[in-house]
């Protein structure tokens, strides 16, 4: 099955743009980095570089929130079409302990992701649990 390579999401947003992976640009949910155009960019700009990951035999790990049912759709379908498996591993913590590695991660300022404790409450309200992925290609990993 070869090596996992991932590809993540804050990264591919920071190269769409042109700009350093570190480069903190403060933009707010829906705002700048996060409208959502340049969100269908960054999950299209995924699927691409994992493409040449699979054609070289190895694993695509897609590193991104994939919170809607949507866009888990898309990425069966792009998998589907490729005649490859996908399997959802679905990363959970309390709310407690997201706020509080959110609030760490923007103190350090050395992430890709320029998503802070702002973000929490939206993007709690926007997921769409994956009640329709199936059971067998779905694993719950709890980080707490």
């Amino acid at each position: 099955s070869g090596q996992g390579i991932p590809i993540v999401s804050d990264r591919v947003r920071k190269a769409i743009l042109g700009v350093p992976a570190e480069a903190r640009l403060g933009d707010l949910p829906d705002e700048g980095l996060y409208e959502p155009r340049k969100i269908e960019g960054v999950y299209r700009g995924l699927l691409e570089r994992a493409g040449s990951v699979v054609e070289s035999g190895r694993v695509a790990i897609l590193d991104a929130g994939f919170a809607s049912r949507a866009r888990r759709h898309e990425a069966r379908r792009w998998a589907a079409e490729r005649g490859l498996s996908a399997r959802l591993i679905e990363v959970r913590c309390s709310p407690d302990t997201a706020r509080e590695r959110l609030a760490r991660r923007a103190e350090a300022g050395n992430d890709p992701s320029d998503a802070g404790p702002e973000f929490l409450r939206l993007s709690l309200d926007r997921f769409e649990p994956p009640d329709e992925w199936p059971e067998e290609d779905h694993e719950v990993v709890w980080t707490d």
